[in-house]
């Protein structure tokens, strides 16, 4: 049985107080009531016995705001060991439903399904197609991680990077493999592409050791080869994918004054959705748990943040 939004205040009111806001609710918990509705239908919750609203929130609260065990558990009302039991049962059923998260209405606290599957599907960039040549916008994101290294590899490393810099001439300290140029320490990347028309999130990807794969390479090593070549589709991206001008359309790109704004609207909006992923912090925080949960924990906040969007929460649309 689904629960009502008056039993999620009131358990939200338990962890965090009577928020006299929204925006202070998603402080918490990183999503309205409104989609933490919609997430106990899409996972299938209902039919789960394990599950509850108190302990869905307490995942919530861990990956928006990736707090210590013991001070989360404080916050609960619950030992570290439940806590952590009950967070990591449910956070992969949260990143299991990236590709089936389905299309809604909201009235109250009755949601009304349609059979459209839309969460983060790759055929979602044809909702609203105006036939344009580019459906998405692309790009990566770094998040900062500890260093990978065993104690044997630790002073080969050291040896390794010894008087290494960066482009910008910053001393390398952590193993160049993982070397993210945005954070100056050990990081991984995820890739994301943005529908034009709808604002949707229609790929994500990763995580990739920041220095062993650039953007570039991130883009050539699969979301290339699913390009509609019928139909000579391309993306919008920045910059830094350079050597691509048959599949990616960069920011010198543009026909017209006006096709020059609209694609630096496009890009801007990218950036919208990019900060609502990494407004988490369990994405802007470094990430303390062993690497093997960091895919959960990022699809599980893309989930959330695509939720949002399916439910009302759009960023600014975009007229291209």
């Amino acid at each position: 049985m689904a629960p009502s939004r008056h039993a999620i205040l009131f358990h939200g009111s338990l962890i965090r107080g009577r928020a006299s806001s929204i925006d202070e609710w998603k402080m918490f918990f990183g999503v309205s009531p409104n989609v933490i509705l919609f997430l106990w239908w899409l996972c299938g919750f209902d039919q789960d016995p394990n599950v509850t609203v108190e302990r869905l929130l307490w995942a919530l609260l861990f990956i928006k705001v990736y707090g210590t065990e013991p001070v989360l558990g404080g916050l609960t009302g619950v030992t570290r060991k439940t806590y952590r039991k009950w967070v990591w049962y449910i956070l992969p059923l949260i990143a299991a439903a990236k590709p089936d998260v389905v299309s809604c209405l909201l009235s109250s606290d009755i949601f009304v399904f349609d059979s459209h599957i839309s969460q983060i599907a790759w055929r979602n960039r044809f909702r609203n197609d105006k036939g344009r040549t580019c459906l998405t916008t692309v790009d990566c994101f770094d998040l900062k991680i500890h260093e990978q290294l065993t104690a044997a590899q630790s002073s080969k490393s050291k040896n390794r990077r010894r008087n290494k810099r960066d482009k910008s001439g910053h001393q390398i300290t952590c193993d160049l493999r993982w070397y993210s140029q945005k954070h100056r320490g050990p990081g991984v990347k995820y890739e994301v592409a943005v529908c034009i028309q709808t604002g949707d999130i229609v790929w994500f990807r990763g995580p990739f050791p920041c220095g062993q794969w650039s953007d570039k390479k991130i883009f050539t090593n699969k979301l290339i080869h699913c390009l509609d070549d019928d139909r000579e589709e391309m993306v919008e991206a920045d910059g830094h994918y350079t050597g691509y001008p048959f599949h990616i359309r960069m920011p010198k790109d543009y026909l017209s004054e006006s096709d020059k704004v609209a694609k630096a609207i496009a890009r801007a909006r990218h950036e919208t959705v990019n900060r609502k992923i990494t407004s988490f912090g369990v994405m802007s925080h470094t990430f303390r748990h062993p690497l093997s949960k960091h895919k959960v924990c990022a699809d599980a906040v893309a989930v959330c943040v695509q939720s949002a969007i399916e439910c009302g929460e759009k960023p600014f649309q975009v007229n291209y």
